[in-house]
């Protein structure tokens, strides 16, 4: 039983952690910042990593591509 978990936590949870590093670092970098940072952080300490970019996030809104303006999302 604990190797069938093992194996499940690896097989599932080690790449939805890479892609949610990916995918923090690119929304970083399109919000004006550097993203490998909270990219690596994610990737570093997952459950701290989470909450700061999400924190990060909310502070920082994404600007339109069409105007400039800055869009909530």
């Amino acid at each position: 039983m604990t190797a069938v978990l093992l194996f499940l936590v690896i097989f599932f949870g080690v790449p939805v952690v890479c892609w949610v590093a990916v995918r923090a670092a690119r929304d970083m970098d399109a919000r004006g910042e550097t993203g490998w940072r909270y990219g690596l952080l994610v990737l570093c300490l997952p459950p701290v990593g989470l909450i700061a970019w999400l924190a990060a996030r909310s502070r920082r809104p994404l600007a339109d591509p069409r105007t400039g303006d800055s869009v909530q999302t």
